[in-house]
């Protein structure tokens, strides 16, 4: 096993499977890759400016596990 694939979002069961997988990869010497699952609910007009809304929701979400993952 080389790689492994982890959908993270903003529960805490979320992140428990993260540091998880990180331990596991350890052990065989793998690569973790998480992919942040988005919940996106939208009215009229919301979605004009949804990459942005992702960008920088993505790069806080993934700084808070990193610095989870370091401390962990």
């Amino acid at each position: 096993m080389k790689n492994i694939l982890v959908p993270v979002g903003n529960s805490a069961d979320s992140h428990e499977t993260l540091q998880y997988a990180v331990h596991f990869a350890a052990r065989f010497n793998a690569t973790v890759y998480a992919m942040e699952v988005i919940n996106v609910t939208s009215r009229a007009g919301d979605l004009a400016n949804v990459r942005e809304k992702v960008v920088e929701s993505s790069r806080e979400h993934i700084r808070k596990l990193t610095i989870m993952i370091h401390t962990g």
